[in-house]
């Protein structure tokens, strides 16, 4: 008898369809990197805009315990908060200012640098570095 190769059953998988399955897993794969890499940086954000929350609430209850200090500027608590201001958040600054022609009310303003998203573009203040500054300001009465 004569065996014909149409009665032959062929098995396993083409070297194509292997290289097919590994694009696309290896597509899959960069996706999730990328995914990865923003969530970070979200993560980074968040942490920023807590911290900042955080540091002006702290000089608003340092000025509020110190009322009859002369100036919220001066002094042991400014000096302490700027220095943490300046290591918690990158680039971080903070000012207080009062507001003119009312009494016993300051504003307490935190300036630090944050990295943008790629989905959030760029404008002309980063000048294409990717990189923001953020301000953030509490208005505060004595």
């Amino acid at each position: 008898m004569k065996k014909t190769m149409c009665n032959k059953r062929i098995s396993g998988s083409s070297i194509l369809e292997v290289l097919v399955a590994l694009f696309v897993l290896a597509v899959g794969l960069l996706g999730v990197i990328a995914l990865q890499a923003e969530s970070l940086k979200l993560n980074q954000q968040s942490y920023s805009s807590t911290q900042a929350l955080f540091l002006a609430n702290d000089m608003a209850e340092r000025m509020r315990a110190n009322k009859g200090a002369p100036s919220p500027n001066t002094g042991a608590d400014a000096t302490a908060w700027s220095a943490q201001v300046a290591e918690r958040l990158p680039g971080g600054v903070g000012v207080i200012t009062p507001v003119t022609g009312v009494d016993d009310l300051f504003t307490i303003k935190i300036t630090y640098n944050q990295q943008k998203l790629k989905n959030e573009g760029f404008d002309n203040t980063s000048a294409g570095t990717g990189i923001d500054p953020i301000d953030y300001i509490l208005t505060v009465r004595l």
